[in-house]
């Protein structure tokens, strides 16, 4: 009778033990679902006044497990300053902060930490992941400035980071705003008139500038209802253009039918904000068409008149100025685009070459007009460049005994990389694996330093790293084959420069 009442004793711690393990482990696991979000609260806040001090949380909701966040949040530094981070009360209970830095001061700062910025990073000091819904971290602001402010999460992959594992969590972002922002709104003008003559082409500068809040893309077009019979226009330099305050130009090749009568005449250029309900603005411009003759002239050429290059990488197209009727004069060479640059600037004596060379730091498609200027005439040459991005970093090396889950942990110019192997491989113990690491996105102009760590567990046997290699594309920056010991007390560091 006696066993039997210890066996049902038993039965039931079992099943006590079971339910408060499930009690407790279920919440951390979440089935998958859609996207979480992370966002800033409150999502609007009025005008204060000066010297005043507010709270902003950033926070996340229906997010899937976690362990790690790095954050950067942003706002016009003249309105709202960031005094201090705080991750007090936040959603992984107990964390590590690796970066704590308030307008590029504090700890764990990048080269992109500048004034208006608030860069948190942390990861669970348990090891244990959360899902759900919490806070991130909490950002102070003092009001230091009149007008408006976005509170925004730059979009960038370094500044916006929710990971498990190493590894990226889904999530959309959103903003918050401090005060009212301002209706955006622009106006349009032209370098004209422009005089042209039958049979030719010139070129007529169109300014768009803002009036009135944040500037939106406007998308410039020529009003067909506007145009005369015998007048077309070609291709904007820049479309869509986004107005600024001092003016952004697009330049608008116009050309002129030899059958077209001289005299006055006018077109219409228009400007469709995108997005926007601001109205469509307008400018009206004069062109002069003046009578075909004989008289000295010269032609202006490109070739090649297309050219793919990569991001920072110049590449170059020649033009070519040629002589009309004895024409012998200078010709004075302009680009429309701030990336490109003319050598020489000047043709001497009627005809002559020049080297259009352009390094473009944006990928996308531009079209590039170079004008030839002598007196009164004008002409133009155009010059389509397709911009690629560049060849990515990539990081490989070689690990002894990286056979433990997340044992290693690297770190890129203060930040969290990644922590690997990313599950036990009992396989890597005792040998040597090879690894490696996309890591384009964190590398930075100049001096860059990669840190090894070791997890504080296993620290009986010394881990090591050899043939260590940076590779840009094809290009080997930088290489070490040396086999270097890490430890639970040995970190291991390189520097290299790009």
């Amino acid at each position: 009778m006696g066993s039997r009442k210890f066996y049902h004793l038993i039965v039931v711690l079992l099943v006590s033990v079971i339910a408060l393990s499930l009690f407790t482990v279920l919440p951390m696991i979440r089935s998958a679902h859609a996207a979480g979000q992370l966002f800033i609260s409150p999502a609007s806040r009025p005008t204060l006044p000066m010297g005043s001090i507010f709270t902003e949380q950033v926070n996340v909701s229906s997010i899937d497990l976690m362990d790690t966040w790095d954050i950067t949040v942003s706002t016009n530094s003249s309105v709202i300053t960031p005094t201090q981070i705080s991750v007090t009360g936040n959603i992984l209970g107990s964390a590590v902060e690796f970066v704590n830095c308030v307008n590029g001061v504090g700890t764990g700062c990048v080269i992109s930490d500048t004034a208006g910025f608030a860069h948190s990073a942390a990861t669970s000091s348990s090891g244990l992941p959360r899902s759900g819904s919490g806070l991130l971290f909490t950002v102070t602001y003092q009001v230091v400035g009149e007008g408006y402010s976005f509170i925004s999460i730059p979009p960038t992959v370094s500044s916006n980071q929710i990971l498990f594992q190493g590894n990226p969590v889904s999530h959309d972002t959103s903003s918050a705003v401090y005060g009212t922002p301002v209706a955006f709104d622009y106006s349009l003008s032209n370098s004209g008139p422009v005089t042209i003559q039958q049979g030719s082409s010139g070129t007529v500068t169109i300014t768009a500038t803002l009036s009135a809040g944040t500037a939106q893309p406007v998308t410039l077009s020529c009003v067909s209802s506007s145009l005369p019979t015998g007048i077309t226009c070609g291709s904007f330099s820049v479309n869509p253009v986004t107005p600024i305050a001092s003016g952004a130009t697009s330049s608008l090749p116009i050309s002129i039918a030899s059958s077209l009568a001289p005299g006055s005449y006018t077109l219409q250029v228009t400007g469709t904000p995108a997005g926007t309900t601001v109205s469509a603005a307008t400018t009206i411009v004069s062109v002069t068409v003046v009578t075909l003759t004989a008289s000295p002239d010269f032609t202006l050429t490109a070739s090649p008149t297309s050219v793919t290059v990569s991001v920072g990488v110049a590449d170059t197209s020649t033009i070519t100025v040629g002589p009309l009727n004895g024409f012998t004069g200078d010709v004075s060479l302009t680009s429309d685009n701030a990336s490109c640059s003319l050598t020489p600037a000047t043709v001497s004596g009627g005809s002559g070459t020049s080297t259009l060379s352009c390094t473009f730091s944006t990928t996308g498609s531009f079209v590039v007009t170079v004008t030839g200027t002598s007196r009164s005439l004008v002409h133009t040459a155009t010059v389509d460049f397709t911009v690629t991005a560049a060849a990515g970093f990539d990081l490989s090396w070689q690990g002894y005994d990286w056979d433990g889950g997340h044992e290693e942990i690297l770190y890129f110019n203060g930040q969290f990389l990644t922590s690997l192997p990313p599950v036990d491989t009992p396989s890597n113990g005792g040998a040597w694996a090879s690894l490696s690491f996309d890591i384009t996105s964190y590398v930075v102009k100049g001096t860059n330093t990669l840190t090894f760590t070791h997890a504080n567990w296993d620290c009986s046997v010394s881990d090591s790293v050899r043939n260590l290699q940076l590779t840009n594309g094809t290009m080997v920056v930088y290489g070490n084959a040396t086999a270097s010991p890490l430890a639970c007390s040995q970190p291991l560091t390189y520097t290299f420069s790009v």
